[in-house]
């Protein structure tokens, strides 16, 4: 297929032009990853943000809403790869699961700078409820023929254990208190297992 050159011209515009909005936005999201990690989430502004990623609050705004939505943003994709690599999880092996649930989690965010504040912020942001959504049909749909109960009560159930496996994966990692995540992942599969009397009846 022949291509003038006027075609040509607009194609090479068109990559410049998408390269400088990835460009801009990721600086965008690499100077908020940095700023909350020195002050909390309702003390940053978008002018900090815009100083930070050297882009003017026009520029700024051209991309995003607001602060919320370049949270979402990044929490959209980490959700989004951890997805694809959770494909063969097997919520079926309590230990096994949190084991590589946590692998995987702490990979991403060693490796995405925008990730690992994420995990660090408490009430404002919605990361971790957006991780237990994204494993809750997957765990309801491999339980259903093991358990063969009310779906009601199948999904209050899971989403109490994941919800509770989230946060205590989220809770170590803001802690930094250098437990092994494989004796976390150990510590949460005998809680889902056994209740917290089968945890103290493990370290009696």
């Amino acid at each position: 297929m022949y291509i003038s050159a006027t075609q040509k011209g607009r194609i090479m515009e068109t990559v410049s032009i998408d390269r400088r909005v990835v460009k801009t936005k990721r600086a965008i999201r690499s100077a908020l990853a940095t700023l909350l990690l020195e002050k909390d989430l309702n003390e940053i502004t978008v002018k900090d943000i815009a100083e930070r990623a050297d882009v003017n609050r026009k520029t700024f705004y051209n991309h995003y809403d607001g602060i919320y939505q370049v949270i979402d943003e990044i929490e959209g994709e980490m959700v989004g790869s951890l997805e694809h690599s959770l494909r063969d999880f097997d919520i079926r092996d309590s230990r096994r699961a949190a084991e590589q649930l946590f692998a995987r989690l702490t990979d991403y965010v060693n490796n995405k700078p925008d990730y690992a504040p994420l995990l660090r912020l408490r009430d404002q942001a919605s990361l971790g409820p957006k991780l237990v959504s994204l494993l809750q049909q997957k765990a309801v749909e491999t339980l259903r023929p093991l358990l063969r109960t009310d779906d009601r009560v199948l999904r209050a159930g899971v989403v109490f254990e994941l919800s509770g496996l989230i946060a205590a994966y989220q809770d170590w990692y803001r802690a930094d208190n250098g437990l092994p995540p494989e004796e976390l992942a150990e510590m949460i599969a005998t809680l889902m297992l056994h209740g917290l009397n089968g945890l103290l009846e493990r370290n009696a």
